[in-house]
């Protein structure tokens, strides 16, 4: 399989040259959401596992800070709820 992906004004252009012509445009958006419906795509296309949801290993494909980033307090303020809320939902489960 090949994939070509050329950069455009608006975002990345997806080519599967063996697929009679198809090509998908991945436009750019705020919040990096092109970037991994791509990579998914990209993986999929190359038939690459990613595994299912009931596995207890899965390749995710996200966003997070850049190890040079600073963020604001209400960054952090959010991100300490997220993980709050993910740790009171893992105790749910142990308490099941």
């Amino acid at each position: 399989m090949k994939i070509i992906l050329k950069t455009a004004a608006n975002g990345v252009i997806k080519e599967l040259p063996e697929e009679q012509g198809y090509t998908e445009v991945f436009e750019e958006t705020p919040d990096k959401e092109h970037i991994i419906k791509l990579l998914y795509g990209v993986c999929e296309d190359l038939d690459l596992d990613t595994w299912s949801k009931f596995e207890n290993e899965v390749i995710k494909i996200g966003t997070d800070w850049g190890t040079h980033y600073e963020p604001s307090n209400d960054e952090i303020k959010e991100r300490i709820n997220t993980l709050k809320e993910q740790i009171t939902d893992l105790e749910e489960i142990l308490r099941q």
